[in-house]
Formats: C-alpha cells, sequence, structure tokens
C-alpha cells in the first residue's frame, strides 16, 4: 500500500535504530521516477516556533505532537514500516503553509520557473541599485553616514 499525502507512518529515520512517526507531505504519484517520499517529522518538543504546527490529540499517537517542518526530508519507501492513521484536512492545511513558510515559496509566482520579482522602489525603465556602485579608479572616499546607502536610482531624473 503506497503511502498518501497526510498519513502518519512509523519510519527508520536511521537515528539510534529507533522508529519515529512522520507525516507524508509528498504528492500523490501514480508512477514517481524514484520510491522516494518527502516527509515531516513529528516530535514531542514543542518550541512555540512559527516551524512546527501543533497536532490535535490523535488515537494513534501516545503524546501529544507537533509537525516540525524544519525537519523535512525525503526517504525510500521501504524505509517505512507501518501506517499510523491520517491528519486531518485542516492539520494538513496548516503543515503546508507552515512549509510555504519554511521555504519561502511565494504564490504570486505563476508557474516554476518563474523569477519572482518585487517591485522596485523607483519608476520602471531605471535600473536599481541596492548600494552606490563603486568607480575603481577614483580615490577612496571618506565614510558615508548608514542613511547614505539606502537603493540609489540611476537614469535620466535619478541620483
Amino acid at each position: 500500500m503506497p503511502p498518501h499525502p497526510g498519513e502518519v507512518w512509523l519510519a527508520d529515520l536511521g537515528l539510534a535504530a529507533k522508529t519515529r512517526p512522520v507525516v507524508i507531505v509528498s504528492r500523490d504519484d501514480p508512477d514517481p521516477p524514484r520510491a522516494l517520499i518527502l516527509y515531516v517529522p513529528l516530535t514531542t518538543q514543542h518550541r512555540q516556533s512559527p516551524y512546527e504546527v501543533v497536532l490535535p490529540r490523535l488515537p494513534f499517537l501516545e503524546q501529544n505532537s507537533v509537525a516540525n517542518v524544519q525537519g523535512l526530508g525525503s526517504l525510500p519507501t521501504v524505509r517505512l514500516e507501518r501506517r499510523l492513521g491520517t491528519l486531518p484536512d485542516a492539520v494538513m492545511v496548516q503543515i503546508k503553509r507552515a512549509l510555504v513558510f519554511a521555504l519561502d515559496l511565494r504564490t504570486e509566482a505563476a508557474t516554476v520557473g518563474t523569477p519572482v520579482t518585487r517591485r522596485p522602489p523607483c519608476r520602471p525603465g531605471r535600473a536599481v541599485f541596492p548600494h552606490p556602485v563603486p568607480r575603481l579608479h577614483s580615490l577612496p572616499r571618506r565614510a558615508e553616514p548608514l542613511s547614505a546607502l539606502a537603493p540609489v536610482c540611476y537614469g535620466p531624473q535619478g541620483g
């Protein structure tokens, strides 16, 4: 039986010969190119981090647990030992949001491979540099205050 997103499995993560519960976050793929799954480990150590999702009390888990999305990893499916249960859909939505935060995935990108752009601080059509461009042929300048390091716009009407 292949694992599905939202299922909690006991997995051999190779840590001190101990199995750990993990949440499957891989998408359903009827013909995966490799026998790997993506997982988020569960832990009982709650650090109140934005990278953690608190799980409700679940009958198949012995203790209160959190999903630690910073521990995202991949694992061969043969290392999954047994299925424990399935998380509620609302919890999976929270885990997905935490993964978006942890991986800094942006929703404004329309497709994979499209660069994510931010609105420049100047009008369109101007080159934007985060700091003044150094002149390699000039003499060293005196120290400038930090306020002088703000973004500078170069163009027909820029500084």
